[in-house]
């Protein structure tokens, strides 16, 4: 496919979203059994979000439908992080793409920041009495949502922590929000209150929450399980009887007694006393990160790598991959207040179903292989791709294909993409540099004569030569390959340091690199070093872009630096970058260039800087890299997403 085609495709998609006004929804599945593909159904639009604290109604604004068309952000929604039920049968689910409503049709919903989540790391859900959905997000507070409007609750409005990590709702709708390292927020529709180590909470770090049929809420934390009446508050460790401090999960049983799960087993009480459950009596694997009871019985057990066990009160039965599970990496478990299914969420793979007889898996389609977007960048052909902890996905218009160290890679996490002139793509890791022609893959390492098998900054010069750099401080210097040797250049050649965090080529072949104790340039001939002696905004560099015109841009944590080749300018917050940290930049075809930073994306276009964020439609506020495409086409990588962007001239 050429350049032109490829544009057309992505302006066509986009601006399909414009007419639309879907700008979160991912597609509508059918559930599938673990042994058949996923069919696509006709999609739903969620709603849009107006700035907290205040609420919005779930029609949108002409204004917004207007300003919708120039974003698109694509998220995974297979990254389950915890599940909830309504009395509907809808299934709510939080993952770190969003939070998604699978309904008792097999068809879903996905919610993101762009329709009311304070961010789309979503790390508990929880359903109130009345049927309203909470949503806890990672540092973007918690979400209110009653099937019409949306309302955001942060440390603004009384909780401890916009950061939630476990979600419980008691029967009279009072919320307890726990927190990952803030303790505990209470809140009863009016007031909030705050619960810590100095009031009875065992630990700060708290992972889950219940309550039980007389109001007493129980909490799992890293120091131990505790309990809280309304007045009093009780702690148990293995002084008590539990297995172990850390407990991961919590569930209650029919019969009153209480499950925990911990990295070093289960343990139940009943109220007087502890018994446990390890290996050694049946149980997968001691790395128990869910638990959930059915209400007949049976106790349901999720471990980290080694799939579930089942518990019948006799003897346990274990359920991997090979059963039908769609992943043996477990995150959450839900079993129906029926007792005709359990839920399994998975921490990559969406969700399996089990009736007791078949796996049903149920997985969000059409997106990128993982939401923490480490590495960016188009192809020569115009072609759009990113990397992740996950391996590489690239986008052909109407869906993502990804690829692995199944495929080929060199690891699965891919920390930097390079395209090539040929069209072909280069990719760096942790365990090696990884070339792609589009057929074939090939993988290169320290014993073929990279300077070190990390490589974590890739840049292809004119003639095809490919320039690799890491930063780690053992770091043996840069490395060039020409197709056929390898040639290493260190501090001793003229390097300014050996630990490298991006590197750029000029039009004219010279080579930039950004280091921690400067910027380094190299002719082919001679080397040169800038610092903040010479104009430098700080001496430590993170990443390094050249434009057409030959202006080099250097981003640090102490904003922006522009070289013309004489004179050092310097920009920071104060000028209107979105943030001093700087963590990407690229230089748009039209010439303005994108910084990102770790509040946003901001944009230059030779006057002024422009800033946008989540409010203006870009996936998050964590801009990890950006890459530009042909005709202004911009990809933005995030931590939880990535966002394409079309001009609107």
């Amino acid at each position: 496919m050429n350049r032109k085609s490829t544009l057309f495709l992505v302006l066509a998609l986009l601006l399909l979203v414009c007419a639309s006004c879907k700008p979160s929804d991912q597609g509508t599945p059918a559930p599938t059994t673990a042994s058949q593909p996923t069919a696509p159904l006709p999609t739903e639009a969620p709603t849009r979000p107006a700035p907290t604290p205040a609420t919005t109604p779930a029609g949108t604004e002409a204004a917004e439908q207007e300003q919708a068309w120039l974003w698109q952000t694509y998220t995974n929604g297979n990254e389950v992080r915890d599940i909830a039920l309504d009395d509907e049968g809808n299934l709510w689910v939080a993952t770190s793409g969003g939070g998604v409503q699978w309904k008792a049709d097999g068809t879903y919903v996905k919610y993101t920041a762009h329709d009311g989540l304070g961010r789309n790391v979503v790390m508990a859900v929880a359903v109130a009495p009345d049927g309203s959905v909470w949503f806890g997000t990672e540092r973007g507070g918690l979400a209110h949502f009653d099937g019409q409007e949306w309302a955001t609750y942060t440390m603004d409005d009384g909780m401890s922590s916009d950061s939630v990590q476990s979600l419980a709702v008691a029967p009279d709708g009072t919320l307890w929000v726990g927190h990952n390292g803030m303790g505990v927020s209470r809140f009863d529709g009016q007031q909030w209150a705050i619960y810590k180590t100095d009031d009875g909470l065992a630990g700060n770090f708290v992972n889950a929450i219940v309550v039980d049929d007389q109001d007493v809420v129980w909490f799992a934390t890293t120091e131990g399980l505790s309990r809280f009446d309304g007045q009093q508050w009780a702690t148990y460790t293995e002084d008590n009887g539990l297995v172990d401090h850390n407990v991961r999960s919590l569930a209650l049983a029919p019969d009153g007694a209480l499950w925990c799960a911990t990295n070093k087993g289960l343990s139940r009480f009943n109220g007087q006393a502890w018994t446990t459950f390890t290996r050694e009596e049946g149980l997968v694997s001691d790395q128990i990160e869910a638990v959930a009871v059915a209400p007949d019985g049976p106790v349901w057990a999720g471990t980290a790598f080694r799939g579930l066990s089942r518990f019948d009160g006799q003897q346990w039965t274990t359920y991997t991959e090979a059963d039908g599970l769609v992943s043996d990496e477990i995150q959450v478990i839900l079993a129906s207040p029926a007792g005709d299914a359990v839920w399994v969420g998975t921490r990559t793979a969406g969700l399996s179903r089990f009736d007791g007889q078949a796996w049903t898996t149920y997985q969000t389609d059409d997106t990128v292989v993982g939401n923490q977007i480490w590495a960016a960048a188009v192809s020569s052909e115009g072609t759009p791709w990113v990397g992740t902890d996950r391996g590489a996905s690239s986008f052909g218009g109407e869906g993502w294909t990804t690829y692995t160290d199944e495929d080929g890679l060199a690891q699965t996490g891919v920390f930097v993409i390079a395209p090539a002139p040929d069209g072909s793509l280069w990719f760096g890791g942790r365990d090696g540099l990884s070339h792609f022609d589009g057929q074939t893959w090939t993988v290169y390492r320290e014993e073929d004569g990279l300077a070190d098998s990390r490589v974590d900054s890739i840049a292809i010069a004119a003639d095809g030569s490919v320039w690799c750099g890491t930063w780690m401080a053992s770091a043996a210097g840069v490395s060039r390959f020409d197709g056929q040797t390898w040639t290493v250049y260190s501090e001793e050649d003229g390097l300014v340091q050996n630990s490298v965090n991006g590197i750029a080529v000029a039009p004219g072949g010279s080579v930039w690199f950004a280091t921690d104790d400067g910027v380094s340039r190299f002719d082919g001939q001679s080397w040169a070093t800038y610092t903040m002696d010479d104009g430098l905004v700080s001496q430590g560099a993170s990443c390094i872009a050249v434009g057409a015109d030959n202006v080099v841009w250097v981003g640090s944590t102490g904003g922006v630096s522009r070289f013309d080749g004489q004179t050092w300018t310097v920009y920071r917050s104060t000028d209107g970058l979105a943030s001093n940290r700087t963590t990407s930049i690229a230089v748009a075809s039209d010439g303005t260039v994108w910084v990102g930073s770790d509040n946003g994306v901001s944009r230059f276009d030779g006057q002024a800087w422009t800033t946008c964020s989540i409010a203006d439609g870009l996936a998050d506020n964590d801009v990890k890299e950006i890459a530009a495409g042909p005709g202004g086409v911009m990809w933005i990588g995030t931590a939880a997403g990535i966002t394409g962007y079309v001009p609107t001239e």
